[in-house]
């Protein structure tokens, strides 16, 4: 049985404290959707002055609940690609113990953090 709700628990209690307390009041959700296309995207959204009043992740329950992490990496990286016969593109971002849903989860959700924790800094300009 899948369980996204859980899953999606499960990943961020194992996010690092630093990335969750940097996160703070910013982070106004993570919201399950269909049709995406992509496992997850973040919506920031500012005052008109630049303010960021917050942000969004929205992930494809379609998407990460059928594939294990180095499933969904592979089948993301290929995207962009046509199929050539005898060549294959694989992306291993988990250890064959690690190799679920959750480590699917967490790697998606460290990099959309990370879109949030650059939109609320000088790193990026607006």
């Amino acid at each position: 049985m899948h369980r996204p709700l859980a899953n999606l628990r499960n990943a961020i209690k194992d996010i690092p404290q630093v990335v969750k307390r940097e996160l703070g009041p910013q982070l106004l959700g993570v919201f399950f959707m269909r049709g995406l296309g992509s496992l997850g995207i973040t919506n920031i959204t500012a005052y008109k002055n630049g303010d960021l009043i917050g942000a969004v992740v929205a992930i494809d329950v379609d998407i990460f609940l059928y594939r294990t992490a180095n499933e969904w990496s592979t089948w993301k990286e290929n995207i962009p690609f046509r199929p050539v016969q005898d060549i294959r593109l694989e992306l291993l971002i988990a250890q064959q113990a690690e190799n679920n849903r959750k480590s699917a989860l967490q790697y998606m959700l460290l990099h959309e953090f990370g879109h949030i924790l650059t939109a609320s800094s000088e790193m990026m300009p607006d």
